[in-house]
């Protein structure tokens, strides 16, 4: 999986509807929030196979932090 298309479900499964990129900053983001973390969590499960911590989710600022996370496994 490509880290675009990643983020690209990101976006589906969190319910984004505004335009954000890698600089989004997470906080800033209206439906970011607890649901959206544990959301996170299962599409890095699913679909790149990793189990990412929340503690690690908690700690990232922004899309990229977040990306960042998976980076081991995007092709």
């Amino acid at each position: 999986m490509q880290r675009e298309e990643f983020l690209t479900k990101i976006i589906t499964a969190v319910e984004i509807e505004e335009v954000i990129n890698e600089n989004s900053i997470l906080e800033e983001i209206e439906e970011w929030g607890s649901l959206a973390l544990v959301t996170v969590l299962a599409l890095f499960k699913t679909n790149l196979g990793i189990n990412v911590k929340a503690s690690d989710m908690r700690n990232c600022k922004t899309i990229k932090d977040l990306l960042d996370l998976g980076n081991e496994k995007y092709e």
